[in-house]
This record gives C-alpha cells, structure tokens and sequence, in this order.
C-alpha cells in the first residue's frame, strides 16, 4: 500500500507501470487486459495520467477503437492511492452516443484539473473528416462519492482544444482561428456554457513539417500547428502549439510557439518563439509547480540530433520576476543542458492581414551545453518546449 508520496503511476504507449516504493520498483501492467473491452471495441492507443490531490485519486485516461457503427469510448478509470497498489479502478465512459454524436470517432484526448472540476477534450471524427471538438466536464464531488455526472460542451468552428492545466473555477482553452490569431475560451463553473475572445498573436507557419534525422528519416512528418500545451500560474494563461519554419522571425527549423495572456482580461502578454538553428523542436507540453513556476517538455532532433525529450522551468517562483532566466536540464552524453533568456518576436509580415499585429516579446532561448569533465561549453540558441510524448500519432486522421 502507498501513500501519496511514496505511489507512482506511469505510462507508455501500451503499458502501465506502477510503484509502490517511491520508485525503486515497478509493476507492468497491460491497459489491453486491465479492463473489460466495450462491445465491439478494443484499446487501441491514447492514454492519459493524471492525480487529483483534492480528492486522492488517480486518474487514468484510455482511448479504445471503433466499433462497427463508427462509435468508440474515452475510458476514465478512477482509484485512490490505496487502490492504485491493488488494481481496484471504477471506469466511467465517456461514448459516443452518450454525448449526443452517435458515429463519432473520438481522438486524440487530453485532460486537466480544476478546483472542482475535471475536464476531459477531444476530437471528433467521422470517417477521416473531423466535425466538432468536445469537451467535458465532471465534478470531483461526483467522481469521490460514485455518483458521476458529465456536462459537454462542443463547437464545430474550431480544431483541437487544450485546458490549461490546474485553472482553478475558471477553465481556460485556446485553438487556432487563423495562423496569426487564437481563439481563448473561459468556461466558469457557475457558468453553464463558455464564453469568447479572440486574440492577435505573431505569425506563424504550418504546411509540411520537416526535419530529418541523421540516418534520413523525417521525425516531424505527422507534426501539426494544434495546441499542445496550456497552463495557468499567477495569473497568466499560457498556450503552446509547434510552428513549421519560418514565421514572424523566419526561423530556419521547425519550432514551439508561446502565447502568453492575462487570464482576468484574455490581453497578449508576450510571444514566445523556442527554436534551435539545425534541429526541430516540436510537441511541447506545459504544467505549473505548487511554486507557481512553469514548465515546459519538448522534443527536439534533426540535423546532427535524434529525436531527444527536454524539460524545464521557463518563470521564476511566483512574487519573483517573470523575466527570470529560464532553465532546463536535459542529460546527455555531453552533460547538462542550461538555458536562458534571448530576444523579443517581431511581427516581420511583409503582407498585413487579420491578426498580423503583436507585440513584442522574449523570442528564444539560450543553450549552454556543459560538460562534466572539462567544464567547457558552447552556446547555441534552442527552443523550449513540451515532451513528443505524442511522436507516436497514428492515425491518419490526425
């Protein structure tokens, strides 16, 4: 049996660990038997793992295929920490039919927590053309005492949302209007459906993503400009999603893109442009500290890389200046990877169109790469940004 500090719940593509001990050992166990399949269906693919303090449950998201009629299900398994050791989940799913779209697909799911509530998106399919993205929300009280309900919203104006993580009695989300504006939703929890805004932010590109590896293979080829990341901290929303090269500071590789907003007003605080000058950087997720700090988790690879997976702290703790450098580690075989602040993204579109105006910020970040033996170091500029835990996307549809 563990507690919350001593239980550990991971995932891979196809299996689940978990620990007991803090770590020290795992346990394996395979999402493609840990439950019962809906009929005519089978786990196929996305999963999601999330721990709900207010109410000492894990959360376990599981994506399954489609049935015949073109319906599929987004499993929630609930269990506390105690639970967690002795494989005792409650599934709750989320259908179909039972969002009111039978025949959907529902795909590429995401989750995040509140203070009350649990949100839960996705995308919807019908054969490989999308139609709405939906998300839904569920009381905490309803998924500690049994008794869950679910609340949807849709829309079919705009692709793939993204919750900001830990965004309290107010849920946050952004998606793309064009490639220089997005589109924040603010969903209360007092409030029965969202409210609107859209905000201006610099230019980017999306079209063929491109970055090759050194044995020849482009690890960015199903990489897409849809939302990958968003979290509230102190009072700022922040949203991130991968740009193709170029855009508003022409950048030579692929790179992740951060809007940064304030939340009580929706107003662009700053854009974020995190890139490298030979190698891609893409799929950045971002979360916020119980210090109210930011972080970041990318992938990055091509030119002289493989595909690699970074993580950082792009704020200083909350009361603490924002335009703290940022900071990451990324252990390799050269040593540690540091970086720091560079220069603001410029809006340089040379043909002003809807939402071509920004205003200026923070553009890049620093790479130090230090090595453990002889302390020397080179310096080179490198994006910050979300784990390519989702490198993996299969489907064609995406």
């Amino acid at each position: 049996m563990c507690d919350q500090r001593e239980c550990r719940l991971s995932y891979r593509e196809l299996v689940r660990v978990v620990s007991s001990d803090g770590g020290q050992t795992f346990q394996f166990v395979d999402p493609t038997t840990a439950f019962p399949d809906p009929p005519g269906q089978q786990f196929c693919c996305d999963q999601v793992v999330h721990y709900i303090k207010k109410i000492d449950t894990f959360v376990w998201l599981l994506q399954y295929s489609e049935d015949a009629s073109g319906n599929n299900v987004e499993r929630l398994a609930f269990a506390t920490t105690a639970q967690v050791t002795q494989g005792q989940w409650r599934i709750f799913d989320i259908s179909s039919q039972g969002i009111g779209f039978p025949g959907l697909f529902l795909d590429y799911p995401d989750i995040a927590i509140g203070t009350n509530m649990l949100y839960v998106t996705m995308n919807g399919f019908r054969g490989n053309g999308w139609e709405r993205t939906v998300i839904v929300r569920i009381p905490l009280a309803g998924i500690k005492s049994g008794s869950i309900t679910a609340q949807t919203f849709t829309t079919q104006g705009n692709f793939n949302f993204r919750v900001a993580q830990f965004c309290r009695t107010t849920a946050y989300w952004a998606s793309h209007n064009t490639n220089s504006q997005i589109r924040v939703f603010k969903w209360r929890e007092s409030s029965a459906t969202a409210t609107i805004k859209d905000v201006d932010v610099a230019t980017w590109e999306e079209g063929n993503y491109s970055s090759t590896t050194p044995d020849g293979r482009n690890w960015l080829q199903r990489a897409d400009g849809r939302m990958t990341g968003a979290t509230l901290s102190n009072g700022e929303l922040w949203f991130a999603w991968t740009s193709n090269k170029g855009g508003a500071n022409n950048r030579p590789q692929p790179y992740v893109q951060i809007a940064r907003l304030k939340a009580s007003t929706l107003a662009l605080l700053e854009n974020l442009s995190l890139w490298d000058p030979s190698s891609g950087i893409a799929f950045a997720a971002l979360s916020t500290n119980t210090n109210k700090e930011v972080g970041v988790s990318y992938s990055i690879g091509g030119g002289a890389r493989f595909p690699s997976h970074v993580v950082g702290i792009l704020t200083g703790p909350a009361g603490k200046s924002r335009r703290l450098p940022a900071r990451a580690v990324h252990r390799t075989t050269n040593g540690a990877i540091t970086f720091a602040c560079g220069a603001p993204i410029r809006n340089k579109s040379s043909s002003p169109r809807r939402g071509s105006r920004c205003k200026a910020a923070r553009d890049s970040a620093t790479l130090r790469l230090a090595s453990p033996r002889s302390g020397a170091a080179a310096t080179c500029r490198h994006s910050l940004r979300e784990c390519a835990a989702r490198q993996w996307q299969r489907a064609a549809r995406r």
